[in-house]
């Protein structure tokens, strides 16, 4: 039997442009950025951020025209029983 023990939500937003969602590569490093199809890969901003072009991009005009968006992030803790 599966019981939730706990639940933690927060605002976010996250960046996109042209269907995809700015996060860090997928080498492990996390010091290159990347574009992905998947939202869960995104870098999430506190809600401060108010323009994507402040941060940093290894693709130079690479944030032009790009948009936050915000988001709710929920994590789930369930204890299996």
């Amino acid at each position: 039997m599966i019981k939730e023990i706990g639940k933690l939500e927060w605002d976010c937003q996250i960046i996109t442009k042209d269907g995809k969602y700015f996060g860090y590569g997928n080498d492990d490093t996390y010091h290159e950025r990347e574009w992905h199809d998947d939202p869960t890969k995104a870098i999430l901003w506190n809600l401060n951020l108010d323009n994507p072009s402040k941060v940093a991009s290894p693709y130079p005009m690479g944030l032009n025209e790009a948009k936050l968006i915000k988001v709710k992030k929920t994590i789930i803790i369930e204890s299996y029983e």
